[in-house]
């Protein structure tokens, strides 16, 4: 007997989201993503991922995103300036207990912060 499909959504769909996409749904899983713009969302389709349109910087794009009882990876790095990830809070903002997905995985790399000297 086989359990039913996750349905997974993607914050930050780049390489490695695409990567952990594709492993998803090998994996029977459906997989979303979310995309800022018509071409992220053309090259979510191309790659098999479900697009959600919204975009970080604008919370109030992000009003309908459904992740209820669903597996999200958080992938997107923080804003290019300042001392606080305002996308992360945008994101985290969206929840409530009517949308509570059933896990959230946040992975980040050092690479998006850049050479801070030791900061």
């Amino acid at each position: 007997m086989h359990s039913a499909a996750t349905e997974v959504v993607i914050i930050g769909c780049g390489d490695m989201g695409a990567r952990v996409a594709r492993l998803e749904r090998a994996e029977g899983n459906m997989v979303k993503g979310l995309a800022r713009s018509e071409q992220s969302a053309q090259r979510l389709r191309h790659a098999s991922i479900e697009p959600l349109a919204g975009d970080l910087d604008i919370p109030s794009s992000l009003g309908h995103l459904a992740v209820k009882d669903s597996l999200v990876y958080y992938f997107a790095p923080p804003p290019g300036r300042g001392v606080t990830d305002t996308r992360i809070q945008t994101f985290v903002s969206t929840m409530n207990p009517a949308n509570f997905p059933k896990r959230i995985v946040l992975i980040s790399t050092t690479g998006v912060y850049g050479d801070c000297h030791g900061e």
